[in-house]
């Protein structure tokens, strides 16, 4: 019995290439606006039974934080299914 499946997660954010530091600067400059899409995560599959320990080992800014959180449900997939029973 799988307590957690996890298939074909995909995961991508907006990075804005220029920040404005006040409300002022953002509204003043139109190319503020652009950005660049950045995959964290793809294609992530795996499946843990009961009982089972997991651990996420890996380079900073490989996706372990943002996994997390996709499992504990405070960010949600772009594309792929997680099952929790």
């Amino acid at each position: 019995m799988n307590l957690k499946s996890i298939y074909g997660i995909k995961k991508k954010f907006r990075v804005y290439l220029d920040k404005g530091s006040s409300l002022k600067e953002r509204f003043l400059s139109f190319k503020r606006n652009k950005y660049e899409v950045r995959t964290v995560l793809d294609g992530v599959s795996f499946e843990v039974d009961r009982g089972e320990a997991v651990g996420l080992i890996g380079h900073n800014g490989c996706g372990k934080s943002t996994l997390l959180k996709l499992l504990t449900r405070i960010m949600y997939p772009n594309e792929g299914s997680i099952e929790i029973k």
